[in-house]
């Protein structure tokens, strides 16, 4: 029946899926570590088209357009810090960027249905669509969980697992803490709020902060997400895969304010560090 949608592959534990969704986000990684070895595409030329066209593919092909978005976006950060776009340069690349998106939008899981998404597009209102699509979820999911009249935060122990589920298959997550609601914020908020629905819809980076230690959780977690990346930008300047690492990291956060601290925190520790802690390795075992 081909690829439906990304949460069923997820939740059927499509190996294929996974696997290639993961290619998707090392290879982007290393692309970004070539650029800074290099300074330039010249010699990685041939390698960025193919990673750019596969991407691409892989995003039509599954709705996923994280993959294609992420590759846009660490490839652009990357040139920015080379110096290689210039400030007039990126005013011109931002609304290319805007009409991508809602394109992606549009030809969202055509490859698979041959259907193209104009429930959700008109070209009349390209400005709306942009907002409505992809950021109008931040701020009504946050609506909703203030409207509701929460009598309590969520226990601390949410955040604890946003670290553990980064590295720990989620079976034994729920051995730990039970079931997926009483470790996973997102799939708490789904269960509490749409607990009748067929889908899941993406939650909030704020909303996380705030349904576990209210309007001072919101501080302090922002406090130290911006202690954390200013860290990560000292350490840009000492190797090429400290500046991949901290353009990644940039990105996953810019992606996970549709969802939870979990979603950079795994994307961060399962792909740029995980690749980091091999290459070290293997310049140890083989003594490079």
């Amino acid at each position: 029946q081909g690829v439906t949608t990304k949460a069923t592959q997820w939740e059927n534990h499509n190996n294929f899926w996974i696997i290639a969704t993961y290619c998707t986000r090392y290879s982007t990684y290393i692309l970004s570590v070539l650029l800074f070895i290099s300074g330039s595409f010249k010699k990685y030329k041939l390698i960025f088209i193919l990673l750019a066209l596969s991407t691409f593919y892989f995003s039509l092909l599954t709705g996923e357009r994280d993959a294609i978005l992420r590759f846009v976006l660490v490839v652009a950060f990357s040139l920015i810090m080379l110096r290689k776009i210039s400030r007039k340069n990126l005013l011109i690349l931002i609304p290319c960027g805007v009409f991508a998106m809602i394109i992606l939008n549009y030809f969202k899981y055509y490859l698979t249905t041959g259907e193209l998404n104009r429930d959700t597009f008109t070209f009349s209102n390209t400005l709306y669509e942009f907002l409505y699509s992809d950021f109008v979820d931040c701020g009504s999911n946050l609506q909703m969980v203030i409207s509701s009249g929460m009598d309590s935060f969520l226990p601390f122990t949410y955040a604890i697992a946003d670290f553990l589920s980064a590295i720990l298959p989620s079976g034994l997550m729920n051995f730990i803490f039970g079931d997926v609601y009483n470790w996973n914020v997102s799939e708490w908020y789904n269960n509490y709020f749409f607990y009748e629905a067929t889908w899941n819809r993406a939650f909030s980076l704020v909303g996380e902060a705030y349904v576990i230690g209210g309007l001072i959780g919101i501080v302090f977690f922002f406090f130290c997400l911006g202690l954390f990346i200013r860290i990560l930008q000292n350490k840009s300047y000492k190797s090429p895969y400290w500046a991949a690492l901290y353009v990644y990291v940039i990105v996953a956060i810019i992606a996970s304010f549709r969802g939870d601290a979990s979603t950079f925190i795994s994307y961060m520790i399962r792909v740029p560090i995980l690749i980091m802690f091999v290459i070290a390795s293997l310049k140890k075992l083989l003594k490079v």
